[in-house]
């Protein structure tokens, strides 16, 4: 098998140096992707595709002895059907790799439903009745968005993770946002006496608008 893998490797090897060309390209963004598709080319050819790996399984309730034994005996039937060069024996190993999938197959099927046979029973008592809460949290989880932020640094520079102390601290700091203006930051309010700046657009007021208001004031007063 060594051997084998070796050999493998080396005409990888030999076929990515000799697919290399001298074309000119428009930058490296080109090239590199030239490059990649030449390499992962080669590699499907030389090297063949791997099916899905049943490895992030191990841990499940359903994995035992029986299932795994199944499983490592398909996957040797498959290393035997790519390792073989002779047409006359392919068919013969490719026909016992189709029995040996057909056996891990029906030993997971057989086995995950024992598994939750065995669940549905432990769920109707009451004292396992917390497992099926475990379940769902575990399940939440999954579907959550491992992208969203969950922890921010305060401005002393603390690093806060729980839920409530980033609410907090961005409630902090939009109500700065919003009612401090950083306009006036370092001017004496006494000067200012409670007059605001308007920095937003507005449209221009002409002196006819104003005398027509001031002519309606005048109207309400009498």
């Amino acid at each position: 098998m060594g051997q084998y893998k070796r050999d493998k490797l080396q005409m990888f090897r030999d076929k990515v140096i000799a697919g290399r060309d001298n074309a000119q390209y428009e930058d490296a963004n080109a090239m590199w992707e030239a490059m990649a598709d030449n390499v992962k080319r080669i590699a499907r050819e030389t090297l063949g595709m791997t099916s899905r790996s049943l490895g992030s399984h191990r841990e499940s309730c359903w994995w035992n002895d029986e299932v795994q034994h199944k499983v490592r005996a398909k996957q040797e039937r498959f290393r035997e059907l790519v390792r073989c060069t002779e047409d006359a024996q392919k068919e013969s190993l490719r026909t016992k790799y189709k029995d040996a999938k057909r056996e891990a197959r029906k030993a997971v099927s057989e086995a995950k439903n024992k598994a939750y046979r065995e669940m549905y029973k432990r769920l109707e008592t009451k004292e396992e009745e917390h497992d099926m809460f475990k379940i769902a949290k575990s399940r939440e989880r999954r579907r959550q968005d491992i992208g969203v932020l969950k922890f921010i640094k305060s401005v002393d520079g603390r690093v806060m993770v729980k839920e409530n102390d980033i609410r907090k601290m961005w409630q902090t700091y939009f109500s700065d946002v919003f009612n401090n203006s950083h306009d006036t930051e370092g001017i004496d309010n006494s000067t200012i006496r409670g007059e605001a700046k308007n920095n937003f657009y507005c449209r221009r007021v002409t002196w006819m608008r104003c005398r027509d208001l001031l002519r309606g004031w005048e109207g309400r007063k009498q």
